[in-house]
Parts: C-alpha cells; sequence; structure tokens
C-alpha cells in the first residue's frame, strides 16, 4: 500500500470552529450506513455486458433512447386548469 502523505502535504491545516468540525460530525454520524452490493445494479456493467452479448450474436447494435427523469415540469403545467 502506498503512503498516503504525498497525496495530502500540499493541502494547508485548517482550524475550523468547534461548531463547524461538530455538524460535520454529525453529518457523518447520522448519514453513514451499511453498504450491500448485492443491493446495488451497475447499470453501465450490465449495459456493456449486454452489447458485448449482442456483438457476440453477430447482432446489429441496439441504441435505446435514454429516458432523462426531471424534477422540473414546465411552467405551464405546474398551473391546475381550475385557476
Amino acid at each position: 500500500m502506498r503512503d498516503t502523505r504525498p497525496y495530502f502535504e500540499d493541502i494547508p491545516s485548517l482550524k475550523l470552529p468547534d461548531e463547524m468540525v461538530e455538524l460535520a460530525e454529525h453529518i457523518l454520524e447520522t448519514k453513514t450506513g451499511h453498504f450491500d452490493p448485492a443491493q446495488f445494479e451497475d447499470r453501465y456493467e450490465t449495459a456493456v455486458v449486454e452489447m458485448l452479448r449482442q456483438k457476440q450474436a453477430g447482432l446489429p447494435p441496439t441504441i435505446r433512447a435514454r429516458k432523462i427523469e426531471s424534477r422540473y415540469t414546465r411552467y405551464g403545467e405546474s398551473f391546475s386548469a381550475d385557476c
């Protein structure tokens, strides 16, 4: 394993206010959880494997339109028809 000091030696030491340190510790404590890789689907890997299987079978590549999910609606859609 490589020594980590060379990677961090250019970062200056900072004296942060105690309140900021406590807030950061609180965030880390409350947001830290167990990561189960079995529950994670690597969509990129799945797509690459599927592409390779199609290529091995001699099929032309399938190009799928990617659905982009948006958190935003159009301005006009934000008003109901009753207004």
